[in-house]
């Protein structure tokens, strides 16, 4: 489900609010904004490197570690403000979010990946401090479900894209080539551009 434009305020809200403690608080902002403003997963947002940045051409440039897939994207300005402070801030580190990215690839002592449960975990900790629903019951599942998390902010991506003037068929193309996907149990299933526009729009990604 999509964020509205005032939970999404709320958010940078709670970004900026010293009252609420977590870790690597700033870093976590900027996953935020460039989620918000590329409509890419948490993984790619976490890992992006100023390598892939072009501040003057106002462009960012991502190969999803996913599908692999590379996709030039235009920078938002208020993405280009901040990108630019923290590069003022932080200019021999590879990574744009360096301690995050660390964090997300921790592994625990068998080797297994554990870190993007604990980015994640931060992540759904500043939604759930707006107020937000994040999870419903579900008849018949012992476990809630989730509505509202990072997977959101490429709806608010949409959203700016069309405040911006750009086709819908280009942001549309976008966000198919990020996410060619729709989740049913533990089954992936690829999607063409026409059937993410039909499911985008009925609330079903």
């Amino acid at each position: 489900i999509a964020f509205t434009r005032e939970e999404e305020e709320q958010i940078k809200q709670v970004l900026d609010d010293p009252q609420y403690k977590l870790k690597n608080k700033a870093e976590i902002k900027v996953v935020f904004y460039i989620g918000m403003y590329t409509g890419q997963r948490l993984k790619d947002c976490v890992l992006m490197q100023w390598q892939n940045v072009d501040l003057e051409q106002r462009r960012i440039f991502v190969k999803q570690f996913k599908t692999g897939k590379e996709v030039s994207i235009p920078l938002a300005e208020p993405l280009r403000q901040l990108l630019s402070e923290v590069k003022a801030q932080n200019l021999s580190s590879t990574y744009i979010s360096p301690n995050v990215a660390m964090r997300y690839k921790q592994k625990d002592t068998r080797g297994k990946a554990v870190g993007d449960n604990y980015v994640n975990i931060d992540v759904m900790r500043v939604i759930r401090w707006t107020g937000v629903e994040t999870t419903v019951d579900v008849p018949g599942r012992k476990r809630k479900m989730t509505i509202r998390g990072f997977h959101s902010l490429r709806h608010s991506f949409c959203s700016h894209c069309a405040e911006a003037g750009v086709p819908k068929g280009r942001h549309h193309q976008i966000l198919v080539e990020a996410v060619r996907r729709q989740l049913c149990g533990n089954r992936t299933y690829a999607l063409s551009l026409r059937q993410y526009r039909v499911y985008f729009h009925r609330g079903w990604l």
